[in-house]
């Protein structure tokens, strides 16, 4: 039985580095032993369906919109958040007031 491991932002630069680890075979070369569901914003982005083709499921949602803990889970999922901040210098006005 594989482990299920949900990927918040899987289709994201980082998100698609951290699926690709999750689904690489094995060193003897058998299967991974992970599963991989992801949860992002757009399910028939170009990124979600190439992941879909990998054999990820796909959940729609925002974090901004759902609270974190209602994404279909089941026993034994495990759930691993990062978040990362990239300084930029020459933030707008708006920018800053959004964050």
């Amino acid at each position: 039985m594989s482990k299920l491991i949900l990927v918040i932002g899987g289709t994201g630069a980082q998100g698609l580095a951290v699926v690709d680890a999750l689904l690489k075979p094995q060193a003897d070369d058998s299967p991974s032993p992970y599963s991989v569901r992801i949860f992002t914003r757009n399910p028939t982005h170009r990124r979600a369906l190439e992941l879909k083709e990998k054999g990820c499921e796909l959940f729609q949602g925002s974090s901004k919109s759902v609270a974190l803990p209602t994404v279909p889970s089941s026993p034994g999922l495990f759930q691993a958040r990062s978040v990362t901040w990239t300084l930029y210098r020459g933030f707008s006005k708006e920018y800053m007031e959004r964050s």
